[in-house]
């Protein structure tokens, strides 16, 4: 950022772009890729590749990544 305290139109649109992306991420967290329409793909490591769809979805269900505490933390 400049040292004046008016952006450029080109800060603004990058504050505007990284707002967007952050949103985006955030539902598609939220929604784990069910929503076709917020674009993103889901990660996993070969270890939780490797395990049963059933337990793959309870590693799902019980991490939550929007607890109000900073990092994420693992609820039950």
């Amino acid at each position: 950022m400049n040292d004046q305290t008016t952006l450029s139109a080109e800060e603004q649109a990058e504050i505007v772009r990284a707002a967007k992306i952050a949103e985006q991420s955030d539902l598609f967290r939220k929604t784990w890729g069910s929503d076709a329409s917020i674009p993103g793909q889901i990660v996993v490591t070969r270890g939780v590749a490797s395990l049963s769809v059933g337990a793959q979805a309870q590693i799902i269900r019980v991490f939550d990544p929007f607890s109000d505490d900073k990092p994420p933390e693992w609820v039950s």
